[in-house]
């Protein structure tokens, strides 16, 4: 007699019928199925736990510095817009060309304060299109960024600070205050400008590539452990 019933055939453990029977699961030395998949589960899990609930990873040192140094800048700003309508308030009346002058370094510090809430509100809310970008563009985008703000705080100090047609006692007390802030941001962005945060995702996967390792290599440690 023949089998009416051959469980080779079954659509349900072998879907091609012409395809040969699946061999078992291969067993690990003592006995037991291998737990690769629970061992990358835990080390996914460990990454997540280092993330917070926000979704995005913690800030380093460096990160926290530079946000620092954009929300003195962002101070900065909100100063040289008082430092502009007290100007405006208080022209220097002496003659026309004073008033003149007056007003044109009433528009210039409005200016300036324009442009530096644009630069910094760019690193505390960056673009989405910024954010695409890889590691390379960023840091060239950073260091343009951050030495020509350090070149421009530097100037705008040494203008605000030295104004000699000034009509108020406050004006002067401001533009000292405004031009020992723009100093200090000076010298934080050009250091920040000099440093180099620790290697991104991005980068690393880049450098990999260069040099031609596995990108995975994350997965190392899961291949060791199947095998034991």
């Amino acid at each position: 007699m023949f089998r009416l019933y051959d469980d080779d055939l079954n659509p349900e453990t072998n879907a091609n019928p012409l395809e040969p029977p699946r061999p078992p699961e291969e067993q690990a030395g003592n006995g037991l199925p291998h737990e690769s998949s629970g061992i990358t589960s835990k080390m996914s899990d460990s990454k997540a736990a280092g993330v917070g609930n926000s979704g995005k990873e913690p800030r380093t040192k460096l990160q926290t510095f530079k946000m620092t140094l954009s929300a003195g800048g962002i101070l900065n700003c909100l100063g040289m817009l008082i430092m502009a309508g007290m100007m405006i308030i208080h022209l220097d009346q002496t003659d026309f060309f004073s008033v003149c002058y007056s007003l044109s370094q009433a528009m210039l510090f409005f200016a300036a304060a324009v442009f530096v809430f644009i630069m910094e509100g760019r690193f505390i809310f960056p673009r989405e299109s910024d954010l695409q970008k890889n590691w390379r563009q960023k840091l060239s985008v950073f260091l343009f960024n951050k030495l020509g703000l350090g070149v421009f705080y530097f100037w705008i100090g040494a203008l605000i600070m030295g104004g000699k047609n000034y009509t108020h006692e406050s004006q002067r007390t401001l533009g000292r205050c405004i031009g020992v802030l723009s100093w200090v941001l000076f010298a934080g962005n050009i250091l920040t400008s000099c440093a180099m945060d620790r290697a991104t995702p991005e980068g690393e996967a880049a450098d990999r590539q260069a040099i031609g390792k596995p990108l995975d290599t994350d997965l190392h440690f899961d291949e060791q452990a199947s095998r034991v």
